[in-house]
């Protein structure tokens, strides 16, 4: 029987396969991705449209591009990096890590930046989508 770390290190082995199968098959230029239901749905672009093209950017080394399709991932993409980081290391060695927990204050104003985010990014002005739109 496999123990939770295993399965959980399982897990995060078949789903880096099916990005790395994703990146090979469906490069970044590629807009053959699976589409945003939001944008579908409303014709807007949400704060995680574009994330998937974004994290293909990066894997093949690309940051002005990932930067171009999604500006949040270099927000968010760390602090998840880091609680994965801190997760493995707590099974692997057994012990307890102390994790960094964004106080009240800090998640209100990360929702505030999503929130911020997304409507600048809806905007009908040319400047602003062309930065912050995905492409």
């Amino acid at each position: 029987m496999l123990s939770t770390f295993s399965k959980q290190m399982l897990i995060l082995v078949v789903l880096a396969s099916i990005g790395i199968v994703t990146l090979v098959f469906y490069p970044p230029t590629s807009h053959q991705y699976i589409p945003c239901i939001f944008n579908v749905a409303t014709g807007l672009h949400c704060a995680g449209c574009g994330t998937t093209r974004a994290i293909a950017s990066l894997l093949q080394g690309n940051i002005l591009e990932a930067s171009r399709n999604n500006l949040l991932l270099f927000l968010w993409g760390p602090y998840c990096i880091y609680m994965l980081y801190i997760k493995i290391l707590s099974e692997y060695f057994n012990k307890s890590y102390t994790v960094w927990q964004p106080g009240k204050k800090t998640v209100h104003i990360l929702i505030a930046i999503i929130i911020i985010y997304t409507v600048l990014r809806n905007l009908p002005f040319e400047q602003i989508q062309s930065i912050l739109s995905p492409i």
